[in-house]
């Protein structure tokens, strides 16, 4: 199981790359096809982590892989 820390790592890394590429959340959301800004204000927050379709849907929209928003998942799940 990812922990809370870790939820909010991903989090920022989402922020991270949906900042980096000047798309508001409420943008976002309209992608992903959610009505409001919400979840992805959740995902942001660690309060949550997206589905992996939805985690997939992410990759595409900002053109990367789904390691590269999972990295620090993967670099703690690494070293165990």
């Amino acid at each position: 199981m990812v922990s809370k820390e870790k939820y909010l790592e991903i989090g920022q890394r989402i922020k991270e790359l949906r900042e980096a590429r000047n798309i508001e959340q409420s943008e976002l959301a309209s992608m992903l096809g959610y009505k409001s800004q919400t979840t992805i204000s959740k995902w942001e927050r660690g309060i949550n982590l997206p589905t992996g379709k939805k985690l997939i849907a992410l990759a595409k929209v900002f053109n990367t892989s789904t390691n590269d928003i999972l990295k620090s998942w993967f670099e703690i799940y690494s070293l165990t």
